[in-house]
C-alpha cells in the first residue's frame, strides 16, 4: 500500500536542509549568543512537526507496517541531512508505549513480519518503558522483588531489540538513548556510557543521546552534579554541529531546582530555575519555574513565562489557561470556612507560631513515589505566608523537624502536651497542626476540590486559639489545565480567605513578621 503523509515538516527557515552556517558557533565566550542560538535552534526543532499519534497507532492495528516505516525512514532520512530533525524523531519512537494504547501483540507480528530497524527499535522503545512503568516510581527499597525482577526481564528483551535495531542502523540515535536509559535500571551487556560512546561515534551531532546521559548521572542513579556539569561543558566542542547543545549546562541547575520545588522553597528554586534556563530555553523548565512562581504568588512573573511556553508552544493548554485575562483567577471558585477564634486569644499573647505537621489521608496522594511530600510541603509555605500576612513570626521548618525528630508525625498520634513541649522547645507562643481529609478531582461533575481542616493551640495552656474547616471547588475540564496546578490554586484561595478571616477576628496588637 502506498504510504501516506504522517510527518508534519514546517520549517521556520524555508527550504534549507541544514543549519544556517551563522547560526552554528564554536565560541563560548559569548554564553548569551549560544543561548541565543540554542533557544532558535529549540524553535526551529519544534515548529518541524511530530507524528501522527492516531495515524501510527491505526497503521500498526491494520498491519500496514510499510506505511509506518516509510514515513519513519523519511524521518530518519531528514535528520541525516539536518540535525533539528532529532527532536522528531525522538518523539517519533517515544509514541511506543504501553500508555499510548499500542499492544505488544502488535509490535511481535510487525517485528516477525518486517523485521526492520524501525521495528526492532519501536518495540524496543516499548519494552523499555514497559520495564519501568511495571517497576514503579517508589524507592527501591519500597518496591516488591517480583517488580524488580519484571522490569529487569523486559529490560533485557528491550536490550536485544535495541542492539538488533542498531547493528541494522548504527545511526539510530533513540534507540542509544532507550539503552541509556535501560542500562541505568537494569543489569544488561552494556553500560550508559558505553551507549553514549557508541552513539556519539556514529553521530556526533546527538544532542538527546547527550541529555538521556546527563539525566542518568543525576546523584539518586549514583552520579552528581559536578558530573553533570563536567560532561555537559565537555560537550561544547561540538556546539559548532548542534547549538542546543550549549543548554546541557544548564540541567544541573534544573535538578537542583526540582529538588527545591518538592521542599517547598521556592527562592532557591525560582533562583536554579532561572540559572538553568540562562544556558537556554526548555518548555519544560519554563512550565516548571512557572508554577513556582504561581504557587509562591507571584502571578505576574508565571503568566510571562507562560507567554514564553506559548512561543515554542502555541496551543499548550496550560500556557494558553494562563494567557487569557485573570489566568486561572477567572474561574469561578466555590470557598468555604467555618472558622472558630477563641475570645480570649488576646490574652494568650501569640506572637510566633512554630507549624508542626501538616498530614493528608488522600489515597491516591499516598500511592505517589513522594507519598504527597510535595503537597504537604507547600501547604507548609503556604501556612507561613499567611503568617507572615498576619504580622506573625514564625519558627523555621528546620528547627521545627529536629526538634520534633520527625517530619511525617501523625496529628492523630499528637497531644496538646506533646505539641507544647514542641512549642516550648521551639521558642513558640502557639503551635499549628493541619490535616487535608480530601483533594482531586470529581469526574462525575467536572470539579477540583480541597478540604483543609488546621487550628492553633496555645503552648502556654494548650487551649485552641483557632481552628477552621476549609473547603474549595472550581470547575474545570482536565485537558485544559494541569491538575496540580488547580489543586495549588484552590489552596492559594483557601489560605488567602483564611487570612482575611483572622485578620477581622483577632484585634490583638501583633508583631512584624520575620
Amino acid at each position: 500500500m502506498r504510504a501516506r503523509f504522517i510527518i508534519l515538516f514546517v520549517l521556520a527557515t524555508g527550504s534549507h536542509m541544514h543549519f544556517i552556517p551563522q547560526n552554528a558557533s564554536s565560541d563560548v565566550s559569548h554564553p548569551g549568543k549560544q543561548a541565543e542560538l540554542a533557544n532558535i535552534a529549540l524553535k526551529q526543532q519544534i515548529g518541524l512537526g511530530e507524528v501522527n499519534k492516531s495515524e501510527i497507532t491505526a497503521l500498526l492495528s491494520t498491519q500496514q507496517y510499510d506505511a509506518i516505516e516509510s514515513a519513519y525512514v523519511t524521518l530518519y532520512r531528514h535528520f541525516k541531512r539536518d540535525v533539528r530533525y532529532e527532536r522528531s524523531l525522538r518523539q517519533a519512537y517515544m509514541l511506543f508505549a504501553p500508555r499510548e494504547g499500542i499492544s505488544i501483540e502488535d509490535l511481535d507480528l510487525w517485528v516477525a513480519t518486517t523485521a526492520s530497524d524501525v521495528a526492532y527499535a519501536a518495540r524496543g522503545a516499548y519494552k523499555a518503558r514497559l520495564g519501568f512503568d511495571v517497576r514503579g516510581g517508589k524507592t527501591i527499597d519500597k518496591t516488591p522483588r517480583q517488580r524488580i525482577e519484571d522490569m529487569h526481564r523486559y529490560h533485557t528483551d528491550a536490550f536485544k531489540d535495541l542492539q538488533m535495531a542498531i547493528e541494522k542502523n548504527p545511526g539510530l540515535m533513540p534507540a542509544y538513548v532507550d539503552l541509556i536509559w535501560i542500562s541505568t535500571a537494569s543489569s544488561i551487556p552494556i553500560t550508559p556510557r558505553e551507549a553514549l560512546d557508541m552513539a556519539i561515534h556514529h553521530d556526533n551531532r546527538t544532542y538527546y543521546a547527550r541529555r538521556a546521559y546527563v539525566d542518568v548521572l543525576h546523584p539518586k542513579w549514583g552520579g552528581s552534579f559536578r558530573q553533570m556539569s563536567d560532561f555537559a561543558k565537555g560537550s561544547l566542542k561540538y556546539i559548532h554541529l548542534n547549538p542546543r547543545l550549549w543548554s546541557l549546562q544548564g540541567m544541573a541547575y534544573a535538578y537542583r531546582a526540582m529538588d527545591y520545588d518538592e521542599e517547598a522553597d521556592y527562592t532557591n528554586a525560582i533562583s536554579m530555575y532561572s540559572a538553568a534556563l540562562a544556558f537556554g530555553d526548555d518548555v519544560t523548565l519554563l512550565k516548571n519555574r512557572a508554577a513556582v512562581y504561581y504557587k509562591s504568588g507571584n502571578i505576574g512573573k508565571a503568566e510571562a513565562d507562560y507567554r514564553r511556553v506559548l512561543y515554542y508552544h502555541p496551543t499548550d493548554s496550560t500556557a494558553v489557561a494562563f494567557s487569557l485575562p485573570g489566568g486561572l483567577d477567572r474561574l469561578k471558585y466555590d470557598l468555604r470556612e467555618s472558622t472558630y477564634v477563641s475570645p480570649s486569644i488576646c490574652e494568650m499573647h501569640i506572637k510566633r507560631y512554630a507549624i508542626v505537621t501538616v498530614e493528608h489521608g488522600v489515597d491516591w496522594l499516598k500511592k505517589r513515589p513522594d507519598g504527597g511530600r510535595v503537597v504537604i510541603y507547600n501547604n507548609i509555605a503556604k501556612i507561613e505566608r499567611m503568617l507572615e500576612g498576619l504580622g506573625f513570626a514564625y519558627v523555621e521548618r528546620s528547627k521545627v523537624v529536629a526538634i520534633a525528630g520527625t517530619e511525617g508525625r501523625s496529628v492523630s498520634a499528637t497531644n496538646p502536651r506533646y505539641l507544647q513541649e514542641v512549642g516550648r522547645k521551639s521558642g513558640a507562643d502557639a503551635v499549628i497542626v493541619a490535616t487535608i481529609p480530601a483533594m482531586g478531582r470529581d469526574h462525575s461533575k467536572g470539579v477540583y476540590f480541597e478540604d483543609i481542616k488546621i487550628k492553633a493551640l496555645s503552648v502556654a495552656t494548650g487551649a485552641v486559639a483557632w481552628e477552621s474547616k476549609l473547603e474549595g471547588t472550581v470547575p474545570a475540564k482536565q485537558e485544559e489545565y494541569e491538575h496540580t496546578l488547580l489543586l495549588d490554586s484552590i489552596e492559594r484561595k483557601l489560605y488567602n480567605l483564611l487570612e482575611r478571616i483572622l485578620r477581622t477576628r483577632i484585634a490583638c496588637k501583633r508583631v512584624e513578621g520575620p
